[in-house]
């Protein structure tokens, strides 16, 4: 009754919803999130089947993010706290796990702050991959006389950002979607 399980989430941060299920399903299948290690690499520890919920909060870079909620979900809803923060691209992230039923109204609000914190991070992101982007298009396709390192440098930030900002407008637009399933029909709404 004392195994372990290791099992890696590669998935974006804007699926928040789905890792939150996905630990709960793991613990209802008799395997309890232990702790979490580089590169999403998740620690079950094997225990007593149980139907818990958990949820999992988010900071960007030096902001406070969803300080406040996590304090609300460890003190108001007595939610035990799994890790002390790892990190995901630029996100700081935390996971709660709630033993305690919790109002279907609550917990959708708890989503829908998550849902907009995370839509601003996207666009922080996208911002920051601009900050990049455009500097060193503009110099390769205007520039001027540059060694050929100084392109090739130019070329990789270009690149990267450029993925950067596909990634993250990406993430901004699934976002938005879910965001936009939030406040749709009751109906759909309870399957959130």
């Amino acid at each position: 009754m004392n195994s372990q399980m290791t099992k890696h989430w590669l998935r974006p941060y804007w699926r928040a919803d789905e890792m939150d299920e996905w630990f709960a399903a793991q613990e209802a299948a008799g395997w309890r999130l232990e702790r979490v290690g580089f590169f999403r690499r998740f620690v079950f520890r094997e225990t007593k089947a149980k139907e818990v919920r958990y949820f999992s909060t988010y900071a960007f870079l030096k902001e406070a993010g969803l300080l406040d909620l996590g304090f609300q979900l460890k003190y108001t809803h007595k939610a035990d706290e799994l890790t002390p923060g790892y990190c995901g691209s630029l996100l700081l992230s935390y996971i709660y796990r709630l033993s305690h039923p919790i109002d279907q109204e609550a917990w959708l609000d708890f989503r829908q702050l998550r849902n907009a914190y995370l839509r601003h991070s996207a666009i922080q992101s996208i911002l920051l991959g601009a900050f990049f982007f455009l500097p060193s298009a503009a110099y390769l396709l205007f520039g001027g006389d540059a060694t050929s390192n100084q392109v090739w440098w130019l070329v990789i930030c270009a690149v990267l950002s450029a993925f950067s900002l596909v990634y993250h407008t990406f993430g901004w637009c699934f976002l938005k979607r879910r965001w936009n399933q939030y406040f749709s029909k009751p109906t759909e709404r309870s399957s959130l």
